[in-house]
């Protein structure tokens, strides 16, 4: 009859956030070389050289209710003697009875206190404390030391003994140490020696902020979103204390949060003395415009290292018979990793470097050097703007030799053939799309970058990028 009953029913339909593609990959460490400091005489200079100075008055304390460090609580004045500035620093007119208004005192049953930032983690100092009488009316004067990380947390202390000094403007030297690393060092006269109490000053100190080990971090994080709804965001739990990223936020807890446009570049820095390997967890969510998420995360793992550091000079570094990091710093160095699986970095100069048994991966760094695999399947990483070098990966063995490079290192380079490969003197075609190049068992050949750098090499299977 041709009649219509219309009905109309509304459907709701919810996004549902899809989860994002994430792939984390850990790169080679290197060593980030530790800085040389001392302060010593006058107040100026201590001021000059950057460590942090802070006076606590007689009676003052200087840990909280938890024991920790309480810089905030420093309520005196660090200060030289006028005419004898060369002597150190002290606390400035504070302590009852006032015999030594310009040293650091104890007296009537209360001393000062002298705080000192270092300003980065310290394996050990040495220090020097003048104006500390070995008799002084009749008793011998003492020194204490306490020892702070950079939490806060004591982890060492330690007394002087002056009793062997000459009351003739006495000396003494010390060192030191404490099971991990520290960051401050406070100082506190003892005792009552009949006369005024122990006094003395700081005269100088010592020491070298410790090195730092350096990864790079890749993290490729990507939305799987189909309408432009979702938002994405980037988190990297479990770092242990002293451990940092090079970008991003750092939210207090051991996590940091970081944006799309911060991972290029990214490298994660840890303390050299790493007792313990731990986790590193990354997280990338994805939000939907209504709050919904979906997260996909990924982890890898950091072990503690073997970390052998040269100088500035030229150093001869020898590995152990485990996995080492050597790093040759600065200067022509000779670095041998002996056994283990190791990773040797030769830093600038031109450097002689053999990894020796073991899996290893060796970089020349700055410089014209000469590297050798020895046994084992070894790597090397070969960079623009850094000099020509050999590298040897060792013949027989069965071994698969690799030279590593990197496509992306040279900006002005032809992104199509970014270096030319020549063996037994002819030049070869390659596949940048392939990521390597498989080679007949300890080849020998050249290797020419963009910039003119040159790699000649023997021993190799396989070239990747």
């Amino acid at each position: 009859d041709g009649a219509q009953v219309v009905k109309t029913v509304s459907v709701t339909v919810n996004a549902v956030a899809d989860a994002p593609t994430l792939t984390v990959t850990l790169g080679n460490p290197s060593a980030v070389s530790g800085q040389d400091c001392s302060a010593n005489g006058s107040y100026a200079n201590w001021q000059a050289s950057g460590v942090g100075m802070h006076a606590f008055t007689a009676g003052t304390g200087f840990v909280d209710a938890e024991g920790k460090l309480n810089l905030a609580a420093a309520n005196g004045t660090v200060g030289d003697e006028p005419g004898l500035t060369a002597e150190g620093i002290g606390v400035v007119n504070s302590t009852p009875g006032g015999q030594a208004s310009y040293q650091l005192e104890y007296g009537s049953g209360q001393s000062e206190a002298l705080a000192l930032d270092l300003n980065g983690p310290v394996s050990s100092a040495q220090v020097t404390l003048s104006r500390i009488y070995g008799s002084e009316g009749g008793a011998g004067e003492d020194a204490r030391y306490s020892l702070f990380d950079a939490d806060g947390n004591l982890v060492g202390s330690g007394s002087v003994d002056s009793s062997t000094l000459p009351n003739t403007g006495g000396q003494i030297d010390l060192t030191l140490t404490a099971n991990t690393s520290f960051q401050y060092v406070v100082f506190t006269a003892t005792g009552d020696n009949g006369y005024s109490g122990s006094d003395f000053k700081i005269k100088s100190i010592d020491y070298s902020i410790d090195a730092d080990i350096e990864y790079p971090l890749e993290i490729n994080a990507a939305l799987n979103d189909l309408d432009g709804s979702e938002t994405l965001s980037i988190t990297v739990e479990g770092l242990p204390d002293g451990a940092v990223l090079s970008a991003g936020s750092d939210n207090g807890d051991g996590s940091w949060t970081l944006e799309g446009n911060q991972l290029n570049g990214l490298t994660l820095t840890v303390p050299e003395n790493l007792s313990t390997g731990f986790d590193l967890t990354v997280s990338a969510t994805a939000t939907e415009s209504d709050g919904g998420t979906a997260v996909s995360s990924s982890s890898v793992r950091i072990e503690p290292l073997n970390a052998i550091i040269g100088s500035t000079g030229d150093d001869l570094i020898l590995g152990t018979n485990s996995g080492d990091l050597l790093d040759g710093a600065e200067g022509n160095d000779q670095l041998e990793g002996l056994e283990g699986d190791d990773i040797l970095n030769g830093g600038q100069g031109s450097d002689h470097i053999e990894g020796g048994s073991g899996d290893d991966v060796i970089s020349g760094g700055a410089g014209d050097d000469v590297a050798g695999g020895g046994d084992g399947n070894d790597t090397y990483i070969f960079n623009p703007f850094e000099g020509n070098d050999s590298f040897d990966g060792g013949s027989g063995g069965g071994w698969t030799d690799v030279i590593r490079l990197d496509a992306n290192a040279d900006p002005g380079a032809d992104p199509d053939n970014p270096w030319t490969i020549s063996i037994d003197g002819e030049q070869v075609q390659y596949d940048l799309a392939a990521h390597a190049l498989e080679l007949n068992p300890d080849t020998s050949g050249v290797i020419t970058l963009s910039d003119g750098s040159e790699l000649t090499f023997d021993g190799i299977e396989r070239i990747e990028w």
